[in-house]
């Protein structure tokens, strides 16, 4: 299942996705955007709370209240709700691949122009758009979906997503050290802190463009050869009036047959083969119906929403109740995303021997 290398990476031939995953092959397609999803994820999360490590002395420098602290916190969850609903289509229009570059790159605007802040209401606003960056999950677990067969795609999703959200554990490593070494170059505070988020967003910048130039979005490269790819399965299962269906690890063969008034009728105890439909808002408001998706937001909310939530105030937390200075602080406070290395595989882990 995962394995650190072996070659070949197994195939399966009717859906062409991975049926496994090796972690030191970065091959393309499938192992390249593996990586590039989870590295994508882990840069966005770095931009999203670079913030978040400083807090103790932006808060000093603006002048901020806690209640205007916890507004911006806030703020940067909110955008990321509204967004990831919206990315969605646009990761079935356009491709994972496409999608965040596109994130990646626009978000790092925003994270950029953090020093040009000046006031609470100012950097309020800032956050609701760096907020933005949040929506990467998005198109991360997306692009491992379209690259792994369902025996283990749980592991991927599962990997990338948590890797990815170790991000927030390097942020609280990474920008308190970058602002330390910045004001001992003989910066103040009041510029340390400006100067210091321009890192993370050429970082998210770099990644964008890694993304759109050296990935693909699905087993057949871009997104549009995976649309043709699959009318051409579909015409070759009318011609040969055969058509293999995969179901989990194994395929089966149908028979269909042909009279003089119908064409081709696939049996009802069959899998139907079916043309891809484009999403609309009516599917969207039918699967919000659906008990199962009702159920999965509410515990990813209590649970992931919680682990937002700490990533916001764990440092500051540490400096303003035990007295600690901010780069110890964050290094602590650090401990938290960096479980994720661990933390979250284990749930895909559990999920794929659950469905086997």
């Amino acid at each position: 299942m995962v394995k650190l290398f072996a070659r070949p990476l197994p195939i399966d031939p009717v859906t062409q996705k991975a049926d496994g995953i090796n972690l030191l092959n970065f091959g393309r397609p499938y192992m390249r955007a593996f990586h590039l999803s989870w590295f994508s994820f882990l840069t966005a999360f770095t931009g999203w709370f670079a913030i978040a490590p400083l807090i103790p002395t932006i808060k000093e420098d603006l002048k901020l209240t806690t209640s205007e602290v916890n507004s911006s916190n806030l703020t940067s969850i909110a955008s990321t709700i509204i967004f990831r609903t919206l990315i969605g289509p646009l990761c079935d229009r356009f491709g994972p691949r496409r999608t965040m570059a596109t994130l990646l790159t626009i978000s790092a605007i925003p994270v950029g122009l953090s020093g040009l802040v000046t006031n609470a209401n100012g950097f309020i606003t800032l956050r609701f758009f760096i907020g933005i960056i949040g929506a990467t999950f998005v198109p991360c677990q997306f692009w491992t979906t379209q690259m792994f067969s369902s025996s283990v795609v749980g592991c991927a999703n599962a990997l990338v997503g948590g890797w990815g959200n170790m991000g927030a554990g390097v942020t609280y490593v990474l920008m308190p050290l970058i602002f330390e070494g910045l004001k001992s170059s003989g910066l103040s505070d009041h510029a340390s802190w400006r100067v210091a988020m321009v890192i993370p967003a050429g970082i998210c910048f770099v990644m964008g463009l890694s993304c759109l130039l050296f990935s693909d979005d699905c087993p057949q490269g871009d997104w549009s050869k995976r649309k043709q790819q699959q009318i051409e399965e579909i015409h070759y299962a009318e011609n040969e009036k055969t058509v293999e269906v995969h179901d989990a690890n194994k395929a089966t063969k149908t028979k269909t047959t042909k009279d003089d008034d119908n064409d081709s009728i696939i049996s009802e105890k069959s899998p139907k083969v079916h043309t891809p439909s484009r999403p609309t808002i009516g599917m969207f408001f039918k699967a919000l119906k659906n008990p199962n998706v009702i159920i999965l937001m509410f515990m990813y909310a209590c649970s992931f929403g919680i682990e937002l939530a700490v990533d916001n105030v764990i440092g500051y937390f540490f400096h303003d109740h035990f007295a600690l200075s901010q780069t110890k602080a964050g290094m602590i406070g650090a401990l938290f995303g960096l479980m994720n290395i661990f933390s979250r595989a284990t749930g895909g882990f559990l999920s794929d021997y659950a469905y086997q």
